[in-house]
């Protein structure tokens, strides 16, 4: 377990962290310019690269479960370094998943603000484990992407109620459509959504919101 750990020097406004994806580090746009605007606003951010990505492993059963302990680890270190005033919980892709266990799994987590982006939606790994959760949440993805699924999207909003970003045009990837300017939008937007749902003094939980 490898961890990317960003501190201010003066008292932080809250403790942001990333979870990434199997094949989606902590430098994919999502994660990376999130942090860093947050960062630029007084956070501190904390980054998991998991045991089984720095010794180059396949995923499998045995990977995950250890991705699950290390993830459940690093929250509590980063919570344990400092006192901080909000927390943050974003997860990309099978990153999403970990969040989603961890959420469940951790009662004192019922406050923090988290983020599913990209998630595998219609997959026990990640639905049984999102419902089960009751904390403010925000999801995005992309049309395209290839978990995406208008009737398991309807399922989750019948049992939770969360944020929604779906964003035409983009696949699970969620980094380049095929034109740039368009890429750039679809990044901003997103980026946008989730500096003002960590942010925000109140949230409003809305329904699905087409970018």
């Amino acid at each position: 377990m490898v961890n990317a750990y960003h501190r201010q020097d003066a008292a932080a406004r809250g403790l942001l962290v990333c979870l990434p994806g199997q094949s989606y580090g902590l430098d994919g746009p999502l994660l990376y310019y999130t942090k860093r605007v947050l960062q630029d606003r007084g956070w501190d951010t904390l980054g998991l690269t998991y045991g089984f990505q720095t010794t180059m492993s396949d995923l499998s059963a045995e990977t995950l479960a250890t991705c699950l302990v290390e993830a459940k680890a690093l929250v509590g270190a980063g919570r344990a370094a400092r006192a901080y005033p909000r927390l943050g919980l974003m997860g990309k892709s099978l990153g999403a998943s970990v969040l989603a266990w961890l959420c469940r799994d951790q009662e004192d987590l019922v406050s923090a603000r988290a983020a599913f982006l990209t998630p595998l939606l219609g997959t026990p790994m990640f639905d049984a484990s999102f419902v089960a959760g009751s904390g403010p949440a925000y999801v995005a993805l992309g049309t395209l992407d290839r978990f995406y699924d208008p009737a398991a999207l309807e399922r989750l909003q019948a049992q939770r109620r969360f944020q929604l970003r779906v964003v035409a045009g983009q696949d699970h990837g969620f980094d380049f459509n095929g034109d740039l300017e368009s890429s750039l939008r679809d990044l901003r937007t997103v980026i946008g959504d989730l500096v003002d749902f960590f942010e925000a003094d109140n949230l409003t939980v809305a329904g699905a919101v087409a970018a």
